[in-house]
């Protein structure tokens, strides 16, 4: 399984001190620093919003929070 960390941070800084604080090193992080990114667009309007996607980069479950996304994960 791989972890995407998306920032909406503008700044280099901010993010890369969320990744130190929160360890998420392991994590695949990437920034938008350009704003060309219109998140609302693709269904995010809170944070953190999670997606699981499976093999095929299809969306298999949506907006679930940490503790369904631990009880989705245990289930299938």
């Amino acid at each position: 399984m791989k972890v995407y960390a998306v920032s909406l941070d503008a700044q280099e800084r901010p993010w890369k001190s969320f990744i130190e604080e929160f360890k998420t090193e392991n994590f695949v992080n990437v920034c938008d620093t350009t704003r060309k990114i219109e998140f609302y667009k693709l269904g995010v309007f809170n944070y953190p919003t999670i997606y699981l996607l499976d093999s095929e980069k299809k969306i298999v479950a949506r907006w679930l929070n940490v503790e369904q996304l631990s009880t989705y994960l245990l289930n299938r």
